[in-house]
């Protein structure tokens, strides 16, 4: 009995097992369970539910959300009455009743990664059409398909049948621009859908949507009619349905019918489709595929316009049309082959409630009368006229001959090969229907004329120009400001098509603005047949720079005179390379005499698959017998919208005179935004390295400075979208020395975009050679090499007078040289004053009577203050420490000057005024200093009356009274220090008579 009693133990274990397996598997949450995680194991569905119940009868859904191609359909209540065993044994789907209720939204957004609205079920849902974040990425372009007919794509995969059915609901439409959304009620209702029986099903809409000034209702009932022969397969489709429209500015009575009648046979199918309005027919189509054959052929006609569904559009606009018109087609079923001929005559008209740009089309009439043919890559035209016209003619286009073109092969078959096959007139093509090509751009101006002819021309397609296609007057602007103004352009098109491959050559083409010529070139683009070939083009253009640039744009107009050549060739393959050779010759800005150099250089790129680009641009600049050379070589990585550059600057010999051309493109270029002449130059909207970012590493080796050598320059440049960092840009100076710089440029859109800080080191700066090289036949106030260390900073419109408002703070410092501010020409002076001694000696002699005494004691003092002179003509120096200061008035101010020698101490201050367009060293110049000596020097001052006698911290005894110095560094004007120096030698010599005599 045991094992008996261990078997029912099992068994009574297993029963509850699987009834607790059955009621687990009958529970919601477990199911809802279940779904969810087969759902989330194929993630390419895009799918959620919020709910399942599952029964032996009937299916309950709840929130259903399916995200596919860009659209999310959203159930939120779904039920389906049904045996689920038969379906369980795979007999079929057998529904007694479905019943679903939801809401559709088309054109509401829903989040990435989060859930859809959820909307409460009620018997006023349908389901909801969303646009996803999720959308799918473009479908790759699906493999030619038989067309086998309309029956055959509703061919079920399993039985079915549908007893009841039973939806409503609300469709929500998108709104219209600066309208509410309009929103649809459906109902649809029927059944008795089965094997050998035909079922019905009955609907109904209402809509109500804002007219202009007031509401418009749209209501329409129909019947949907379906027959199946076999519990898969359909053998019939009916759908009526009429449709009424009142209220707003609709018309009394606007109704419109439109039926669909598809039926299957032993020979095929056939469909019928009519749309008709209140008092006639707006659309028939009638159609026929062949079991046989698979070919479908049918006939189709047109007479519809804006006012016969317009009422029907449920507020949203639509562009003023007619279109009328009837003909016939007939194709096979991979589309392979079509035949296509008919009549069609066509009006528009505020084109712009379809698309913006469209608005500049106006109103547009087309007329066209077609007997053409496609058939395995043969097109055969055996009929074509087209023309379009608005207020007057447009274009016409018309067959001279029939022909077959194989699109494939490039050959072409003509009757009459040496006449052409199409004739096309341009005749009043309004420029303005390029406007929806340019979003940011407005385009205006006279209408493109011309005329073409396509002809046979070696086995294949020729197109000719037999009058040049002009367009006069052409203009743009954008944001309200004038680009391009009174551009009369014209060109000369031609292009061959042939098995061998194509050619298209534009000769020539030029633009002129009034009586002066702004460019004139050539363009000519071909490929040659086989798979992989590239597309190669050459050309040349000539253009007048200064005449470009007025037509342009109001920025350029600083640029005078200028002229631009360039040939240039590309070819564009899986890999890209352009090259172009260019001379820029004869620029003049302004009323500058200033002869800027000519320009020749070379640009070659090489453009991989990914975008990179290798670039190199050796540039030549030549004027007279100076000539010096610049390469820009490096890579280039697309980047957003710009590049990310990691390139190269060198130079074997630079004229800095030469870089005026870059500057002065910079100051005169086309970034910035036209303002009034009397305003100046318009400030730049963008630095001029916008769309660069990354570095560009600096390999200079002479830089000529006009008296000055800069050699060895090196040092990167880092671009960023604001700013451009120089790190460590290091010289050594032909003069002597070595300078280092450290800085940012900051750009801004503001009236002085440009601003630059920088710190600034100089060791060893010859200032004797540098001033020698500057002013020749001068020596130098300052022989000695100087440490100098500053900071500065700078803000101006451009690069080329950022320089000249530069400010800061310097510090220079010397351990030995020369001084020689303090010479002066005392003997030279004393000559040239002989009437003032010889009268001083005879008064002082009639008071005194002692002429000849006062005459040796005044050649004593003259003797004294020559020596003297000589002596402070050339001063060696122990230091000399200078803090200079540049502020917003340009001047630098000297605030200390201190020189240390071994007789000699000079301390003061001064300051250089500034004058725009003279150097430094030419500059005015005041100072104004105290002198201190001692030893022989102390003496030598002593004795002609210029000590105090009072010393200094360091034992220096200071003069009596201060010097004072003028002209310039590279002039000094040392009269006031002689005068000085005289007049206290004959007060010396004198005893203070000598003044008193003189009135002093």
């Amino acid at each position: 009995m045991k094992p008996l009693r261990i078997f029912l133990v099992v068994l009574a274990a297993g029963c509850a097992l699987l009834v607790g397996l059955a009621c687990l598997g009958l529970s919601s949450r477990f199911q809802t369970w279940a779904a969810r995680r087969f759902l989330a194991s194929r993630p390419q569905w895009r799918t959620s539910i919020g709910s399942v119940s599952v029964g032996p009868g009937e299916v309950d859904l709840t929130d259903v959300r399916l995200v596919r191609g860009g659209v999310a359909l959203v159930l939120p209540s779904f039920r389906a009455e049904l045996p689920l065993l038969t379906v369980v044994r795979g007999h079929g789907l057998f529904m007694h009743r479905l019943v679903a209720s939801s809401e559709m939204r088309a054109g509401s957004p829903v989040a990435a990664g989060g859930d859809a609205p959820r909307v409460a079920a009620s018997r006023h849902h349908a389901p909801s059409l969303l646009p996803s974040a999720y959308a799918d990425e473009a479908p790759a372009a699906a493999a030619l398909q038989v067309f086998e007919g309309l029956f055959h794509r509703l061919r079920l995969p399993v039985d079915f049948q549908l007893d009841a059915l039973d939806l409503q609901g609300d469709v929500i439409l998108p709104p219209a621009p600066g309208a509410p959304p309009a929103r649809v009620h459906v109902a649809l209702s029927g059944g008795g859908l089965a094997a050998g029986r035909e079922g019905v099903f009955t609907f109904s809409l209402r809509s109500t949507a804002p007219g202009a000034g007031a509401v418009s209702t749209v209501t329409g009932e129909g019947t949907l009619a379906a027959a199946m022969d076999t519990p898969r397969t359909f053998s019939r489709l009916a759908v009526k349905l009429e449709a009424s429209a009142t209220g707003g500015n609709i018309p009394p009575g606007a109704k419109l019918t439109a039926n669909l009648v598809a039926g299957r046979a032993a020979t095929g199918e056939s469909y019928d489709l009519s749309l008709t309005g209140q008092n006639k027919q707006l659309v028939a189509l009638q159609a026929t595929l062949a079991d046989a054959t698979h070919a479908l052929a049918g006939t189709w006609r047109l007479d519809v316009g804006d006012d016969d569904l317009a009422p029907f559009a449920l507020g949203r606009p639509l562009p003023i049309f007619t279109a009328a018109g009837d003909g016939s087609f007939d194709t096979d079923a991979t589309l392979a082959r079509l035949h296509a001929s008919g009549r069609l005559s066509a009006t528009a008209d505020q084109l712009g409630v379809l698309r913006p740009g469209l608005q500049a089309v106006g109103a547009v009439k087309l007329t066209t009368a077609f007997d053409v043919a496609h058939r395995d890559g043969e097109l055969r035209v055996d009929r074509l006229s087209l023309a379009l016209s608005g207020v007057q003619p447009i274009a016409t286009v018309n067959a001279l001959q029939a022909f077959t073109f194989n699109v494939r092969t490039g050959e072409l078959k003509v009757a009459d090969p040496a006449g052409d096959l199409l004739g096309i007139a341009l005749q009043n093509v309004p420029a303005a229907w390029a406007q929806p090509f340019f979003h940011a751009l407005v385009v205006t101006g006279g209408d493109l004329r011309g005329d073409l002819g396509v002809s046979a021309r070696a086995g294949g397609l020729g197109l000719r120009s037999t009058a040049p296609l002009t367009v006069a007057g052409l203009s743009a602007t954008r944001a309200g400001q004038p680009l391009l103004e009174g551009v009369d352009t014209s060109l000369v098109l031609s292009a061959d098509y042939a098995p061998q491959g194509w050619v298209l050559e534009l000769k020539p083409c030029s633009a002129r603005r009034g009586d002066v010529s702004l460019f004139t070139g050539e363009v000519s683009v071909g490929r040659l047949a086989g798979r992989n070939q590239p597309i190669k083009a050459t050309g040349r253009i000539e253009a007048d720079l200064a005449a470009l640039a007025q037509a342009t744009s109001s920025a350029g107009r600083a640029l005078t005179h200028g002229e631009f050549a360039s040939d240039f060739t590309a070819i564009l393959g899986a890999r890209r390379a352009y090259q172009a050779k260019f001379k820029i010759s004869g620029l003049q800005v302004g009323d500058s005499s200033d002869s800027w150099p000519t320009v020749t250089g070379e640009i070659r790129a090489d453009v991989e698959a990914d975008g990179k680009c290798v670039l190199e641009a050796p540039l030549t600049f030549s004027a007279g017998d100076r000539k010096s050379d610049l390469t820009l070589a490096g890579t280039l990585v697309p980047a957003g919208a710009g590049w990310t550059i990691d390139g190269r600057l060198a130079s074997s010999l630079l004229f800095a005179d030469d870089l005026k051309l870059l500057a002065g493109a910079f100051a005169v270029g086309g970034s910035a935004a036209p303002e009034p002449e009397s305003a100046g130059p318009a400030a730049p909207v963008a630095p001029f390295w916008a769309g660069l970012e990354g570095r560009v590493v600096l390999a200079l080796k002479r830089v000529d400075l006009a008296q000055a050598d800069w050699g060895d320059v090196q040092g990167t440049l880092h671009l960023a979208r604001s700013t451009l960092v120089l790190e460590n840009l290091r010289t050594a100076l032909a003069t002597g020395g070595a300078a280092t710089l450290d800085g940012t440029l900051f750009f801004s859109a503001t009236a002085t975009p440009y601003t630059l800080k920088a710190g600034v080191a100089v060791a060893d700066f010859d200032y004797g050679a540098f001033a020698r090289a500057r002013s020749p036949g001068h020596a130098p106030v300052v022989e000695g090499k100087f440490k100098i260390a500053g900071q500065v900073t700078g803000s101006g419109p451009d690069l080329a007078r950022l320089a000249d408002g530069i400010q800061g703070d310097f510090q220079l410092s010397s351990k030995g040289g020369l001084f020689r501010a303090l010479r002066a020409d005392v003997a030279d002076s004393l000559k040239q004053s002989p009437a003032l001694i010889s009268q001083a000696l005879d008064t002082v002699g009639s008071l005194f009577g002692k002429t000849d005494a006062v005459k040796k004691v005044l050649d004593k003092q003259g003797k004294l203050i020559v020596a003297l002179a000589d002596r402070l003509r050339e001063v060696p120096y122990d230091q000399i420490n200078v803090v200079a200061h540049r502020g917003a008035d340009l001047d630098i101010k000297c605030t200390e000057f201190a020189l240390i020698a071994p007789e000699l101490r000079v301390s003061g201050t001064g300051r250089i005024a500034y004058e725009k367009d003279a150097r430094i060293g030419d500059q005015p110049l005041t100072f104004d200093g105290a002198i201190g000596a001692r030893g022989g020097l102390a003496d030598s001052l002593n004795g002609v009356g210029l000590l105090s006698g009072q010393k200094d911290d360091l034992g220096y005894t200071k003069m009596s009274q201060p010097f004072h110095l003028a002209g310039t560094l590279n002039d000094l004007d040392e009269h006031q220090w002689e005068d000085t120096l005289i007049k206290s030698a004959l007060h010396k010599a004198t005893g203070g008579l000598f003044d008193k005599l003189l009135g002093k």
